[in-house]
């Protein structure tokens, strides 16, 4: 196995984006022998046929674009009954008027949380071997921004249950977000050598502490203040069962990545290998490897030391990255312990 050093500068060793890359790049070096050895140490390890894994791609990739076009229906109708604007009327509009449209269409879109126009649970559709538990369904409830990008939450909710019409807007606020914030202003405070800058972040302090103070009480006249259902769980993967055979396996490690990706368009793209490799010709010809280039792109179910492997290739050509994938199930479907290991780039990177 060869090391691609071309890809960095050694003129600066010194230089701290250097070393913390070629740092990774080792690391990366480290993880990706191991699981190579691995599988070959497996005398039978399962091989994923790639016309199998690539309909189980293309599958789910049909029904993700679906999910967008229903968020595109569903702005688009509301921004016709709010403009009163029909948008088969472009086709016969003048060019600037279409010009005119799509500018006011970009600062005017629909913007906020809404029950998600699809059923998240038609994603299952595409891994035949994966289901919900029983009694259980997944539900969804999608943002969109007006300049045209969106994220979704996805829940497990019981069976004969439905997600709150009006959406709980402050339980749906990423909660990573708003810690972040709070972090951020004691920080800033902290630092702040003038009477004004702390007074400043004292004010946002209290603001913060005045609106959780608002919350409880509007909570009674406002459904955007209410919490969240105690029965919508968003430990999605825990609800998902598979029938044990090989294949689940490896759908399990796909629909596990793919779920948290439905919803998400424009400026909100997804991360990690959401594109499938299965061979050399799915990567773009600029592509380049840290290591030898393999010789077999298929995906692979191997064992080691009891535990049940999934092994394969993916890229992110927003992030410009080739990743090899590889989840560990010591236990079953529920305890896998995930790893994705960037070992080359696409020479692109997709603008957004």
């Amino acid at each position: 196995m060869t090391e691609n050093y071309e890809l960095f500068d050694r003129s600066s060793d010194t230089d701290s984006h250097f070393l913390f890359s070629y740092k990774k790049t080792k690391e990366n070096m480290v993880s990706y022998s191991n699981i190579m050895e691995g599988i070959s140490k497996d005398k039978e390890p399962f091989m994923i046929s790639s016309d199998v894994a690539r309909e189980i791609n293309d599958n789910s990739d049909l029904i993700t674009d679906s999910f967008y076009n229903s968020i595109k229906h569903m702005s688009d109708k509301w921004y016709e009954r709010k403009y009163n604007m029909k948008i088969k009327d472009l086709h016969y509009a003048s060019k600037q008027n279409i010009l005119n449209y799509y500018y006011h269409r970009h600062f005017n879109n629909y913007q906020g949380w809404s029950i998600a126009p699809y059923d998240p649970n038609e994603l299952l559709n595409a891994y035949p071997c994966l289901r919900v538990k029983h009694a259980y369904k997944l539900a969804a409830y999608q943002f969109q921004f007006a300049s045209d990008s969106g994220y979704a939450r996805i829940f497990v909710i019981p069976i004969d249950t439905f997600l709150p019409l009006h959406p709980p807007v402050f339980d749906l606020l990423d909660v990573i977000c708003l810690a972040s914030l709070r972090i951020a202003f004691e920080r800033e405070f902290n630092e702040s050598n003038t009477y004004r800058e702390k007074f400043k972040k004292l004010q946002e302090r209290i603001n913060l502490r005045c609106l959780k103070m608002k919350r409880g009480l509007l909570k009674y006249f406002n459904p955007a203040y209410r919490p969240l259902p105690s029965w919508a769980q968003e430990n999605i993967m825990d609800y998902i069962e598979g029938d044990q055979s090989v294949h689940s396996y490896f759908q399990f490690s796909l629909f596990s990545r793919e779920i948290y990706q439905i919803g998400r368009f424009g400026h909100m793209p997804s991360s990690g290998p959401r594109l499938l490799v299965l061979s050399w010709d799915d990567l773009p010809d600029e592509s380049t490897m840290f290591f030898d280039r393999p010789s077999d792109f298929r995906p692979v179910v191997w064992n080691s030391n009891g535990s049940t492997n999934v092994s394969y290739y993916g890229s992110n050509r927003i992030q410009g990255d080739i990743y090899l994938v590889n989840d560990e199930y010591p236990a079953g479907l529920q305890s896998i312990k995930s790893n994705e290991i960037v070992i080359g780039h696409t020479g692109e990177i997709l603008d957004i």
